[in-house]
């Protein structure tokens, strides 16, 4: 799965309704996820232009919290059809179940490191785009008041292990090839691929699927996108996001 609920194709209040649901179930443990998956969104039909991300992110976190507190909700959005002053029926079982973004790139982590309250990295978040993400981050935090250790930030990063550096190596690149067939362009960035073969995995991810794809995928690139081979290569590989953030 994408690891977040997107508000676009569930009501705010179901939403709120199952957090709050789930939260009592779990004794105050649950955390809500929310996102704007583009690539899933472009397969309903949505372009970027009708998606209004930013403020469709930042009414649904807006109106989620109010309704999951009990309270009445105090805004009036531009995107969804609630209305001001909106309360649930049923008593929340903690004041604030906290809330994490699913994004990758700048204007969403700016807004995450502004309101949310924690930060899901995208699918192969190797050292390079965790560094970047990062600063994007510390922007948003600071401009919503808060420092940087106030907004954890976790992140994927694609692991095999295996006593056979090559066997662990052989193993990773078909799950690698999947996310290529969807990865934000972001995230080619800083893996040893010129933009050119960015195009072209895509095109042979359409026609070929993954099999097409995994002959692209270099030894280099597998170094740098994440932490595989044999344990002391994972290590060394793990050791790569240190000073990340």
């Amino acid at each position: 799965g994408i690891g977040v609920i997107t508000p676009y194709i569930r009501q705010l209040t179901a939403i709120a309704a199952d957090s709050m649901g789930l939260d009592e179930l779990s004794n105050g443990r649950f955390e809500l996820g929310l996102g704007v998956p583009i690539w899933k969104m472009k397969a309903y039909g949505y372009t970027v232009k009708n998606l209004q991300p930013l403020q469709t992110l930042k009414e649904a976190t807006i109106i989620l919290r109010d309704l999951m507190a009990g309270r009445p909700t105090s805004i009036e959005s531009t995107f969804f059809k609630i209305p001001k002053n909106l309360k649930m029926g049923m008593p929340p079982v903690r004041k604030q179940i906290p809330i994490y973004f699913g994004v990758v790139n700048k204007l969403m982590l700016r807004l995450a490191g502004e309101i949310s309250d924690f930060i899901e990295l995208g699918a192969c978040s190797h050292s390079a785009y965790a560094a970047w993400a990062t600063k994007e981050v510390e922007k948003g935090a600071t401009r919503g008041g808060r420092t940087l250790k106030e907004v954890p930030i976790h992140g994927h990063v694609l692991t095999c292990i295996d006593d056979d550096s090559d066997k662990a190596r052989n193993h990773a690149k078909p799950m690698l090839a999947w996310y290529f067939g969807f990865l934000e362009d972001i995230m080619f960035q800083g893996i040893g691929m010129p933009d050119n073969t960015r195009d072209e995995i895509r095109e042979i991810y359409k026609k070929e699927g993954v099999e097409g794809v995994i002959p692209m995928i270099t030894d280099k690139t597998l170094d740098l996108i994440g932490a595989i081979g044999t344990p002391d290569e994972v290590i060394a590989g793990l050791k790569r996001y240190s000073g990340t953030g």
